[in-house]
């Protein structure tokens, strides 16, 4: 006989050390465990089996379960899940409620809304694997098993990393990288991106342009050109690494107002300086947009207790620490844009930044 999911995943928590406790009379079931900074909760709703609840019920039970994790000590860390394949029933719950991820058990899909946490101990791991087991004695058995439906619908291969709606949950980032590929070949088209006369010409930042000649502008277009392929490269490398986790946590808009508005703030406090001191340097590229979500990510990660995804605030401070360095150890580098961005990013990021939490949960 085929094992159930739900069957299935309660194992495997028993077998990675957690415990269990239900609530409201079984209908919810919290799989628990201690770790070295306090206990880590799952709260489980078979929204199928039990009926789909209520956002207030959900509420209720989960700081009822919040305070029995408590009193295990430390600093405690819960995650609702509602599992179920009715999901165009409860997708407004995942909206509402802080740490909540949604499983399509019917599709085999988990579904992770962009103001939710990405990542909670191993827990996608668990039901990716679930999710290939089941589909393996569906094959045993005959029977089309509904992992086999999702990969039919041209879906394969992409278990997490999708929305309740479908889309990219970093679709903005991703934009933006395109876009600045996409300017950089057409800037490479028609001339050489390392020329200077042409990179002027074509809108990068240049201070007497700006400031006598009104050409407001720049301070915008200029975040778009790069001087070479390596500059590109450099750059969309770090934005792609660290938007397609920031996006996520912040929304798609707030994560946009932190790349532009961050990156002008940079390249304002560059041109601030440039006509304070008498200079009158060239300046282009995408790196104080950059810093900026390098500094929105600081004060995300610090709003979360020390952690988004795989990057904590140590690691984030190192690599803040170190662009800084190499590009004053390096010549033609517009440091004083790198330290705007990044100051920007992380103010934009506390007004724009407030996540509604009732109770505490892992990025």
């Amino acid at each position: 006989m085929t094992m159930k999911k739900s069957e299935l995943l309660r194992k495997k928590l028993h077998e990675s050390g957690y415990r269990e406790m239900t609530f409201a009379g079984g209908q919810l079931v919290l799989h628990y465990r201690n770790t070295d900074m306090g206990a880590v909760g799952i709260l489980i709703d078979w929204t199928d089996e039990k009926g789909v609840p209520d956002r207030d019920f959900l509420l209720r039970v989960g700081q009822e379960a919040y305070q029995e994790l408590e009193m295990q000590g430390g600093s405690p860390r819960l995650l609702f899940l509602l599992a179920g394949s009715q999901m165009d029933r409860y997708r407004a719950l995942a909206e509402q409620i802080p740490g909540c991820w949604l499983w399509d058990t019917g599709s085999g899909r988990l579904f992770i809304y962009e103001n939710q946490p990405g990542q909670f101990y191993g827990l996608e791991r668990l039901l990716e694997q679930i999710d290939r087991e089941m589909s393996v004695q569906s094959e045993r058995s005959g029977t089309a098993g509904g992992w086999k439906r999702a990969r039919s619908s041209g879906q394969q291969g992409s278990f997490l990393t999708r929305r309740a709606d479908g889309k990219p949950r970093a679709f903005v980032n991703t934009t933006i990288v395109i876009i600045n590929i996409a300017v950089f070949l057409v800037m490479e088209l028609f001339g050489s991106t390392e020329n200077a006369s042409y990179m002027v010409e074509h809108g990068a930042s240049y201070a007497p342009y700006i400031y006598y000649g009104k050409e407001y502008y720049r301070l915008f277009t200029a975040m778009f050109l790069h001087f070479g392929i390596s500059h590109l490269a450099n750059n969309m490398l770090v934005l792609f690494v660290l938007g397609q986790r920031l996006e996520p946590v912040t929304g798609k808009i707030k994560f946009f107002l932190i790349y532009i508005f961050g990156g002008l703030g940079g390249n304002m406090l560059s041109l601030f300086f440039d006509m304070y001191a008498g200079n009158a340097s060239l300046s282009a590229g995408a790196s104080g947009a950059v810093f900026a979500v390098m500094g929105g990510m600081i004060y995300v990660i610090i709003r979360h207790r020390g952690r988004v995804a795989d990057l904590t605030v140590r690691q984030m401070l190192i690599m803040a620490a170190f662009s800084l360095y190499f590009g004053f150890a390096s010549e033609g580098v517009d440091n004083v844009a790198h330290i705007g961005g990044l100051l920007s990013g992380f103010l934009i990021a506390v007004i724009l930044y407030h996540p509604r939490k009732i109770w505490k949960t892992v990025p």
